[in-house]
């Protein structure tokens, strides 16, 4: 049986889906000289994610022999419905926004998962603190007005991970005041600048600003990586396969040349998005409050 988490998602992409228009075979055909836009998930601000971007998007477009452009989205909820609209052609997910996007969007191509560190297989979730706060969680009934700060509503470590770490420690997440500061950076430094009491991010983000003065005090399970997802009306099959086949072989040397993807690319694996769905869907059944979530409600 479908936890009502993972029902709401559905239900509320496939609203998003039918106002759009958007049609759930696959063409046959592309024309080949189309531009794709692709679009990155939206970690740091808008200058530094299409920095980071564009030596990406300008290798996919020498593989392909198409011209490749990239387009910023402030949120996941922009991404989403980007997609559904035929807006976008190659989009970076984390692995939330797959299986949200999976549900209602049939024919979703996975082209490569992406490392964020090297020799990174899989990613977590962590809970930061600046230095001189918190030592624990179970410390934040303690302070006067504590305040919770994450990263986006439909990332896989914004509000998910922070109530799974308050629910480990006998806490409920909705108790305390908590707000989204966007992209993950942002939450770092606005614990750095003493703007909240406890945060929670990606460890590979983490890890840039723990000798800033964060520290990580807990760390979530494994996730999948953040992976580049086709849409199969704009990329033909043998085109999909020439991207996999040479995104997987790039060279260090090519390689050092990215932003995003320096650390290189890996086949994306089924089994563990699968293992990640299930772990979801686990979740939403021992708190019924995730399928309340305003953040699932991407409907226009």
């Amino acid at each position: 049986m479908k936890s009502s988490f993972v029902t709401k998602i559905q239900q509320n992409i496939q609203i998003l889906a039918i106002s759009l228009g958007f049609s759930m075979g696959i063409v046959a055909s592309v024309e080949a000289q189309e531009t794709l836009v692709f679009a990155p998930l939206p970690k740091e601000s808008e200058v530094a994610t299409i920095t980071r971007s564009l030596p990406l998007a300008n290798e996919m477009a020498r593989i392909l022999d198409r011209k490749v452009t990239v387009k910023y989205y402030k949120n996941y909820h922009e991404i989403i419905q980007a997609y559904l609209a035929g807006a976008v052609d190659i989009v970076q997910l984390g692995p939330l926004n797959y299986i949200a996007l999976h549900k209602v969007a049939a024919g979703l191509q996975p082209i490569v998962s992406i490392r964020a560190a090297k020799n990174q297989q899989s990613y977590r979730c962590v809970l930061v603190a600046p230095l001189d706060g918190l030592a624990q969680l179970d410390e934040i009934k303690q302070i006067a007005a504590p305040k919770v700060l994450l990263t986006q509503p439909l990332s896989t470590c914004g509000w998910m991970a922070a109530e799974a770490f308050f629910a480990d420690a006998g806490l409920t997440l909705s108790d305390y005041a908590y707000q989204s500061e966007g992209a993950h950076d942002r939450v770092a430094l606005a614990l750095l600048r003493n703007e909240g009491s406890i945060g929670c991010m990606a460890d590979f983000i983490a890890e840039r600003f723990q000798g800033l003065g964060l520290e990580v005090l807990k760390e979530g399970p494994l996730n999948p990586m953040f992976a580049l997802i086709s849409n199969p009306k704009k990329l033909l099959p043998t085109e999909l396969q020439k991207l996999q086949t040479q995104l997987l072989g790039l060279s260090a040397e090519k390689l050092q040349t990215l932003g995003v993807g320096k650390f290189g690319f890996v086949v994306f694996d089924q089994q563990q998005m699968t293992q990640f769905t299930d772990r979801v869907e686990k979740l939403a059944t021992k708190n019924e409050q995730l399928s309340e979530l305003q953040l699932l409600d991407v409907t226009p």
